[in-house]
């Protein structure tokens, strides 16, 4: 199970939630949505939320 968002980023790279919500709201727009994984909380099943940070990050790199 993973920890995510949906985001559009303006030119500059900055998130633009209105942006989000006007591509949503319009297949037309040019918008480029991007899914970020920030977080895994389960893998093969099993919690991996009281792992340390750094095995947390590894499995998160390994997806």
């Amino acid at each position: 199970m993973r920890d995510f968002e949906i985001i559009v980023a303006d030119p500059g790279g900055d998130l633009d939630f209105q942006a989000l919500m006007q591509r949503f709201l319009s297949k037309k727009l040019a918008y480029m949505i991007v899914y970020c994984v920030f977080h895994v909380m389960y893998k093969d099943g099993q919690s991996i939320a009281s792992k340390s940070l750094t095995v947390r990050k590894t499995v998160l790199n390994s997806l």
